[in-house]
């Protein structure tokens, strides 16, 4: 993970800060898996699980938090980004398909039936 994203205090801060010490630590650990992967000739795909609405309304900065990461995957063609909005199949405002996550918690998971529901997208889209 380039950013610690979820380790974040929202209470204090609110988004995620790129010049923090461990942010900085994070992304050189990101590049050297890109780089080591290109190398490989392997494939990676980062991906973004689906978050509950309020979870999702809880991060102030994630679009720059994507830019950032966009930003450096851009010159690799050896990965691909698939961030959450692309799921059809998992309406996150569905209390069902989550049993966590809410305004001002970190992060949300999905239930046992939205894992299902995800998985089965997930693997239609890297096409098995």
């Amino acid at each position: 993970m380039p950013y610690n994203f979820h380790a974040i205090d929202i209470a204090k801060t609110g988004h995620y800060l790129p010049n923090d010490p461990a942010n900085k630590r994070n992304l050189s650990f990101f590049i050297k898996l890109l780089n080591e992967t290109k190398a490989d000739g392997v494939q990676l795909a980062l991906l973004e699980t689906p978050e509950y609405f309020a979870t999702q309304q809880s991060y102030q900065s994630q679009e720059e938090f994507f830019s950032v990461i966009k930003g450096y995957i851009k010159p690799m063609d050896h990965v691909s980004i698939i961030r959450q909005s692309s799921f059809n199949t998992i309406n996150p405002r569905d209390e069902t398909l989550f049993f966590d996550g809410g305004y001002g918690n970190e992060n949300s998971h999905l239930s046992f039936d939205g894992s299902q529901i995800f998985t089965r997208e997930l693997l239609g889209k890297l096409g098995h």
